[in-house]
């Protein structure tokens, strides 16, 4: 992703190495905000906290944003259909890896557990404001965007046949809202969430 940025050239932007957790070229009380777009579930720890609110400003925000359509929302969420239920249940139940997702919520517990720091880094209980939306796709479509996600890109040959069935089956069987384009309603939502930045331990 970073290669992708980097290699747009976009005026303005300055394009660093480094991780969540090191930000060498960043100087301390750098920045005004801080904005982690369909991401920050991936190095949600405390480490990341620690540095993120070094480069911070005092005062300064944590804002994190997800796009989650209803088949790869966390499972506490209701869905709006119950072919979106199968849906999420066909994503989830068949296979899996073991990497930590937005749906899995464990970046919440990493955020709530500073109201048990000594010396938080960011203040409690979060912010958040979820907005609903709705696209419409082909079945095939819908098929490629379900097909990103890497557990489901991974399946071969006859798994992947048979996985594409049940999928096409909960399409054609379900509950769908189809247009008179043939195209099939999506539900999901924007996810915000921020923080701000307190005047923790250095």
């Amino acid at each position: 992703m970073r290669n992708t940025l980097a290699a747009k050239k976009l005026s303005k932007v300055d394009v660093r190495q480094g991780t969540a957790a090191e930000m060498k070229d960043v100087g301390d009380g750098w920045a005004d905000g801080c904005i982690v777009a369909q991401a920050f579930h991936w190095f949600a720890r405390e480490e990341s906290l620690k540095e993120i609110h070094r480069v911070l400003k005092p005062g300064a925000k944590l804002g994190l944003i997800w796009n989650a359509e209803e088949y790869n929302r966390p499972e506490s969420w209701p869905a709006s259909t119950k072919w979106e239920q199968e849906l999420s249940e066909l994503n989830f139940n068949e296979k899996a890896d073991n990497e930590p997702r937005f749906r899995h919520l464990l970046w919440k517990k990493v955020l709530e557990r500073q109201a048990e720091a000594e010396k938080p880094f960011f203040s409690t209980p979060i912010e958040t404001e979820k907005i609903t939306w709705s696209i419409w796709l082909t079945p095939d479509a819908l098929w490629d965007r379900f097909d990103t996600l890497s557990w489901n890109k991974l399946r071969q040959g006859e798994e992947r046949r048979l996985f594409r069935e049940k999928f096409d089956k909960i399409i054609k069987e379900g509950d769908a809202t189809f247009n008179e384009n043939g195209e099939v309603e999506l539900h999901g939502c924007t996810f915000f969430v921020w923080t701000s930045r307190l005047d923790g331990p250095e």
